[in-house]
């Protein structure tokens, strides 16, 4: 449960920086392990990894652009 809670404010943060520094660079935000899973996703990497595009991919409702 622990676990969950973390996952839960990572989330809840990523979604505030989202509002305020949609462009900001995901390595701010993210450790390297949760940026190489995202990044995996996708299938074509941007030239810059935002905080916008994060949020694309963990919107299971969208695709990683």
């Amino acid at each position: 449960m622990k676990s969950l809670r973390i996952i839960a404010v990572e989330l809840l943060q990523l979604t505030s920086l989202h509002r305020t520094q949609a462009t900001a660079d995901a390595i701010q935000v993210l450790n390297p392990l949760q940026l190489h899973i995202i990044s995996a996703k996708s299938p074509k990497l941007p030239k810059i990894l935002t905080v916008s595009w994060v949020l694309g991919c963990v919107d299971a409702s969208s695709a990683c652009r």
